[in-house]
């Protein structure tokens, strides 16, 4: 803030000096720095199928009495891939009126792949070709077989003449993004 003082100053033997008018002063004490925020953890998240939003809380590892102030730019993002947002903070500690503002931070978050697991399933009646071919998946949200690329190829250890029983059976030529 700005501040004024005024000082009366006597000299130390009237006879030798005259009198010193009131003199006034101003000065100004100017708001410190802050350390800026270098980083923040590392913020990843698992592809879900839905939107993913960045909030507050998902911003870790800042220093005592700094808080996020706000987060602008790809905040809320649904597929795989890496996105660009602007983290604010504000300074919560005792005298915060006379800090400066903290610099923003320009940081980086993921959305990573989900794991995919399909099954295959075939059916043969003893004597006949295996027939009946699939596959189910785990997929996430309302993602379904359509986002899988290729054709589907089995292979299995089945012919026909065989005994009925339990005959392994591998699925390949799918791949998704």
């Amino acid at each position: 803030g700005n501040y004024t003082a005024t000082a009366i100053i006597t000299p130390p033997t009237a006879d030798l000096y005259n009198e010193i008018d009131e003199i006034t002063l101003n000065w100004k004490i100017v708001k410190a720095d802050l350390a800026p925020v270098a980083s923040v953890g590392e913020i990843s998240k698992l592809y879900a199928g839905e939107d993913i939003t960045i909030t507050k809380d998902m911003i870790t590892g800042l220093p005592a009495n700094y808080a996020v102030k706000a987060i602008t730019g790809d905040v809320t993002a649904r597929n795989v891939g890496t996105y660009n947002i602007t983290i604010s903070f504000e300074y919560t500690g005792e005298g915060a009126e006379n800090y400066n503002d903290i610099p923003d931070l320009n940081w980086t978050w993921a959305i990573t792949p989900a794991p995919l697991s399909l099954t295959p399933f075939a059916q043969a009646t003893y004597g006949q070709e295996a027939t009946n071919k699939g596959f189910s998946g785990n997929f996430v949200g309302s993602d379904d077989e359509t986002v899988l690329k290729g054709e589907a190829q089995y292979a299995h250890d089945y012919e026909v003449g065989n005994n009925a029983g339990d005959y392994a059976l591998t699925l390949s030529g799918l791949t998704a993004d």
